[in-house]
């Protein structure tokens, strides 16, 4: 009687339960010193902010009654405000190589363009951190993101304005004669220039306002005093002899470059000096100072 044995198998390799992968664990520290900027890391999530800029420009005109007509609205309105004001107290007449003074209104929105920019990065950008305090707490991102989608969303009703700058251009032209002088040329610098004041301010105002909240209160003050000692809604010229002491606000050279580029007038070189020089100091600062101060925003927000 033969005994009948079962059969062995030697297990085959796919009955073999996979060696486990070592997992990868990323650990995120603040970097010491004054300045830690990942460059690779917002390169890697430009898309990011892509997608922020266009939320805010969503949020903001989605559920408004004029939608994007705001973005033409309020700087037409403001023009023709300033424009007719400027009249009655005869400013019009005041400003050096103006020539005619039915160009004021220009005059007036060549000023607006930079000015309404730095504005909406002083409100906008100074409250970026704060009213995203969920966000900035329960995801990581890198953080310079959100004052810079602030100002990026500001870049596109600024860029409304240029193409209402174009259309009021046509306008003088037929009415008063009027053509754009070659000094147009430097509007792409002072573009840049514009650009790194209002970066300089979204940081400096965004980081502190999350470590002193009351500071969010004083914006609407700041933007309101700004506005006249900017010379904004009048030409330097009727401070007289004290009208260089404006160079004291570096966006005030700004906003005459402006118009200097745009309507040929003179350049109002201390005023624009002043610009040049410390708008990208101011910049370097508000980097630096937001840089210091983040890596306390997830205990403090």
């Amino acid at each position: 009687m033969t005994q009948l044995t079962e059969p062995t198998f030697a297990p085959s390799i796919a009955m073999q339960e996979p060696a486990p992968t070592p997992t990868e664990t990323t650990i995120i520290r603040p970097k010491r010193g004054w300045i830690g900027i990942d460059w690779p890391e917002m390169v890697r999530f430009r898309e990011l902010l892509f997608f922020l800029v266009w939320r805010d420009v969503k949020v903001k005109y989605k559920q408004a009654v004029l939608g994007f007509a705001w973005a033409i609205f309020i700087p037409i309105l403001s023009m023709v405000v300033y424009s007719v004001a400027g009249g009655l107290f005869g400013l019009n007449r005041r400003v050096d190589s103006l020539g005619d003074p039915k160009l004021y209104p220009l005059y007036i929105f060549a000023g607006l363009i930079p000015w309404l920019f730095i504005q909406r990065a002083l409100s906008d950008g100074g409250n970026s951190l704060l009213s995203q305090q969920a966000l900035m707490t329960k995801v990581y991102l890198p953080r310079l993101f959100l004052p810079m989608a602030s100002i990026g969303s500001a870049l596109i009703d600024m860029f409304i304005m240029f193409m209402m700058l174009i259309a009021l251009g046509g306008y003088f032209h037929l009415s008063a004669g009027w053509s754009p002088s070659w000094q147009i040329v430097f509007l792409p610098p002072l573009f840049v220039l514009t650009l790194i004041a209002a970066l300089g301010l979204a940081f400096t105002f965004s980081a502190a306002i999350v470590l002193y909240r009351d500071l969010r209160f004083l914006i609407p003050f700041i933007t309101q005093f700004g506005l006249w000692f900017s010379a904004v809604v009048f030409p330097p010229s009727v401070l007289g002899q004290y009208k260089n002491w404006i160079a004291l606000n570096p966006i005030s050279g700004i906003i005459s470059g402006y118009r200097s580029a745009i309507l040929g007038l003179p350049w109002e070189w201390p005023l624009l000096l002043s610009s040049v020089v410390f708008c990208p100091i101011f910049m370097i600062f508000g980097l630096f100072y937001f840089k210091r101060v983040e890596r306390r925003f997830a205990d403090i927000a």
